[in-house]
């Protein structure tokens, strides 16, 4: 189900329910019950680590849910709380599988902003993470035009072909979207001229305003996403997962299971670590408890000794006044 709605919202996002489509694509209702989907699972998964059991795919339903992660989608807004909570609570081997590391990567390059790493990122990943990628590409555009223009110099010269490389763009025959339309959308098709030295086009920072559109034109069906189908079918996707990814998801069982393994030997290791430290405590306990009845029978030895001494000393005051008495009984007779 987790991969199904994954797919949809990239196959469908050409058909998107607006006014003119009434009865369209509704992506926000895809995305809320893709979310119920991954929050079950993620219920599942505790339960099932819990007993014992295996779950080979939690480091990449996990995976996706994080990517939902990076930026608000309608009503479901990016809880980086949230994030940092379930992070903290991920058992290690989920969190050190490649899926896992790829989507914090994404999550870091959105969050500040890297189109560069961001794009390079779109560029390894699988099909079904580049459709949920593909989401935030108008987003990242917008803010590497945006970034370029406002930081450049006003002699700068960025040539678009550049540009076009790190943002993923075509050319008008290649399908998606164009420089020339993210230029428009932005407000920035007037500042673009040909490069000193050369008739390649580039774009002149400074030259005009950036003008903050509410959204650049979206990439439906974008060709470096599609390509990463490899020609699979739709079932064959849901039911195995991003295709041609058997040499991935091996090399990702393999990492998985090396991180089990430094986890059980880490486990191992402080367990060991915690039976020396008990049998240290043990040992200093009894240490101490013998210490203690020694300084307990000293005690008693020495309490019995004043006893003792005191007991001879009433003794001898008793014989004492006695002698005094039995003289002063004898001055009296005579006298």
């Amino acid at each position: 189900m987790v991969r199904f709605h994954v797919l949809c919202e990239y196959e469908l996002c050409d058909r998107v329910q607006h006014v003119g489509n009434p009865h369209g694509y509704n992506s926000h209702l895809n995305i809320e019950q893709l979310y119920k989907c991954l929050t079950s699972l993620s219920a599942m998964y505790t339960e099932a680590s819990a007993a014992g059991a295996p779950t080979p795919n939690e480091a990449e339903m996990q995976g996706y849910f994080f990517l939902l992660q990076l930026d608000t989608h309608g009503k479901y807004r990016a809880n980086m709380q949230q994030v940092m909570l379930l992070l903290a609570g991920m058992r290690p081997e989920v969190l050190a599988a490649p899926d896992m590391q790829f989507a914090l990567k994404c999550l870091s390059a959105v969050r500040t902003g890297n189109w560069v790493a961001f794009f390079g990122l779109v560029r390894k990943a699988r099909y079904l993470q580049a459709c949920i990628l593909h989401k935030y590409f108008g987003t990242m555009r917008k803010r590497a035009l945006q970034v370029v223009n406002e930081t450049g110099t006003r002699l700068g010269r960025y040539l678009l072909s550049d540009l076009a490389e790190q943002l993923l763009v075509g050319s008008s025959g290649e399908g998606g979207v164009t420089m020339e339309e993210l230029l428009e959308r932005a407000g920035l098709a007037g500042g673009v001229a040909p490069a000193s030295g050369s008739q390649e086009a580039a774009l002149r920072c400074r030259e005009v305003a950036y003008v903050d559109a509410d959204e650049l034109p979206s990439v439906p069906h974008e060709p470096v996403v599609t390509a990463k189908a490899a020609g699979a079918t739709r079932s064959e996707i849901c039911a195995a997962g991003a295709p041609g990814s058997a040499e991935a998801a091996a090399a990702a069982a393999e990492a998985a299971a090396a991180a089990a393994d430094a986890v059980r030997r880490r486990q191992a290791e402080h367990m060991k670590r915690q039976m020396e430290l008990a049998a240290e405590r043990e040992r200093a306990a009894a240490a101490a408890a013998e210490e203690a009845e020694v300084k307990a029978r000293a005690a008693r030895e020495r309490q019995q000794r004043e006893q003792q001494r005191a007991r001879e000393q009433e003794l001898e005051r008793v014989r004492a006044e006695a002698k005094r008495a039995a003289e002063a009984e004898a001055k009296r007779a005579e006298a």
